[in-house]
């Protein structure tokens, strides 16, 4: 009897913590998840790749049973949005950070990306605020090969996010280093020039922060 009950309760549970929802696009395009954070009522927020490299991307949120509550898709003074970051505030559990790059253009030659974007929402998806950084006309991607999966991002415990990502620049190629507040201030740059012939370049990156607040990069 014991054994019945405690399968019991097994399955019961696996039926509470699973459910299956099928998210539609308004423009039918298939989209795949790439980034999602739990809210804090344990609902969920999605961000979603579309199928054509340049199209803009798009926030799902989800009810803790799986409903689709919201979606939205919008853009920033007329450029799209690539997320690469969704995490709960670091000064509000009730807010959401989102972290995107801005792009634009029609074909991948004359695709300008050198924007980055922090934007604020409440779980509801509405925005609250946002802050872009430009890094100057010298940069033209923010990620060199068009691989924009290489592009990394850190939140540390005291909420400033460290990026990591391999550029190209009007005069070459660099591995770029940033800092920034929660709100999106720049706090410290610093780039590596990959100029020579055979210069070695960030073709996969994993970053864990370490105790003291430094961070390892393979």
């Amino acid at each position: 009897l014991f054994l019945f009950i405690g399968v019991l309760i097994t399955i019961c549970g696996f039926s509470q913590s699973y459910f299956e929802t099928f998210i539609r696009s308004d423009d039918g395009i298939l989209r795949e998840g790439k980034h999602v954070v739990e809210t804090k009522n344990h609902g969920y927020i999605i961000s979603f790749n579309a199928k054509e490299t340049l199209d803009n991307e798009m926030l799902a949120c989800l009810s803790p049973e799986g409903e689709v509550v919201k979606q939205l898709v919008f853009q920033i003074d007329g450029k799209n949005l690539k997320y690469f970051g969704l995490y709960r505030h670091p000064e509000n559990e009730n807010e959401i950070l989102a972290i995107a790059t801005l792009y634009e253009g029609n074909t991948m030659n004359d695709f300008i990306q050198k924007e980055i974007a922090f934007i604020r929402f409440d779980e509801d998806l509405n925005i609250i605020s946002q802050t872009v950084h430009d890094f100057g006309d010298e940069y033209v991607h923010l990620s060199a090969d068009g691989n924009l999966h290489r592009l990394r991002l850190l939140l540390d415990a005291d909420g400033t996010v460290t990026m990591v990502a391999h550029c190209q620049k009007t005069t070459g190629y660099c591995n770029l280093f940033a800092r920034f507040t929660s709100d999106g201030e720049l706090l410290a740059q610093k780039e590596f020039d990959l100029t020579s012939s055979g210069a070695g370049r960030l073709i996969n990156c994993s970053a864990n922060m370490k105790s003291d607040r430094s961070f390892g990069m393979i």
